[in-house]
């Protein structure tokens, strides 16, 4: 880098430094954001309810919905849904589901939705 007539570190320098740092770093938490949106194509969605309802009311709660529970998340409050024709993600929200995002995000389902057969 350069310095200075007193062996310091240029402020231009360092602070386009800092700039560029923190550019990649707001890129990556944008695209990060990006990925969290389900998809309108019928994939698994992940459905984060609050900490105060129990599995047991999550169950209960979306028996009715268009979803088919799979499994729950590394938390109870957090369930993995399969949409069945027709189904909306407004459904879940309804239900009081606080956040639905992508199963895939939620780290594990793609083993879920993948097809085994063409991995042999």
């Amino acid at each position: 880098m350069n310095t200075g007539k007193a062996g310091t570190e240029n402020p231009d320098i360092a602070s386009a430094i800092w700039m560029a740092v923190f550019m990649l770093f707001a890129g990556f938490i944008f695209l990060a954001f990006l990925s969290l949106k389900p998809s309108s194509n019928g994939e698994d969605v992940a459905a984060i309810f609050p900490l105060s309802m129990s599995l047991k009311d999550i169950t209960s709660i979306s028996a009715d919905l268009p979803f088919t529970p799979l499994r729950a998340g590394w938390s109870d409050n957090i369930v993995i849904f399969r949409p069945q024709p027709g189904a909306a993600l407004e459904d879940l929200r309804s239900a009081g589901a606080l956040l639905v995002v992508s199963a895939i995000v939620n780290g594990g389902c793609v083993f879920l939705t993948s097809d085994i057969k063409n991995k042999a």
